[in-house]
């Protein structure tokens, strides 16, 4: 995960990050959700301009992060089935009822897939997800990024809609 640190290493490179992407925003009008051209001055700032963030990809991928901390969640993209670990879930908690874009989950999957590369321009990731067994909807996965080699590595940012009654995602 991105974190302030005391060190004057890592405080150095958060406030270069931190400039470059408020330079990339600024100087190529991208906005966040709410229309407002990127600032960041915090580690809060972003991730909740995180859409805005996406954007700049094609302009300059160092500036999406997947935090290192955070597991990351197998796909085989021949079965579809989704490879929890034992311990997935067992000691973290992953959202609750109303909370909005507080919690991430990140996968990966084979980048190629049926000779097409899942991390082209023109391909978009979706998850579908369910509520008590009932489709609910769809979310856009966020910073796809090339992880290891012949791997995609995406994110799904748990949304208000996800999260908006209780219930087993």
């Amino acid at each position: 995960m991105i974190v302030k640190n005391d060190s004057v290493i890592e405080q150095a490179k958060w406030e270069e990050l931190q400039k470059k992407i408020n330079t990339l925003a600024k100087d190529n009008s991208i906005k966040n959700v709410n229309g407002k051209i990127v600032e960041i001055k915090s580690i809060e700032d972003y991730y909740s301009n995180i859409t805005g963030i996406v954007q700049m990809k094609k302009l300059d991928p160092s500036v999406l992060r997947i935090p290192l901390d955070e597991p990351i969640i197998n796909i085989n993209a021949d079965t579809r089935q989704i490879e929890l670990t034992k311990e997935f879930g067992k000691t973290q908690l992953l959202t609750v009822e109303n909370d909005h874009l507080a919690e991430t989950i990140y996968f990966q999957i084979d980048r190629y897939f049926d000779l097409q590369d899942l991390a082209a321009d023109d391909i978009k990731i979706y998850i579908q997800y369910y509520l008590n067994d009932q489709v609910q909807g769809y979310s856009e996965a966020i910073c796809p990024d090339i992880g290891t080699a012949g791997k995609l590595i995406f994110g799904w940012q748990i949304s208000d809609e996800v999260t908006s009654e209780s219930g087993t995602l």
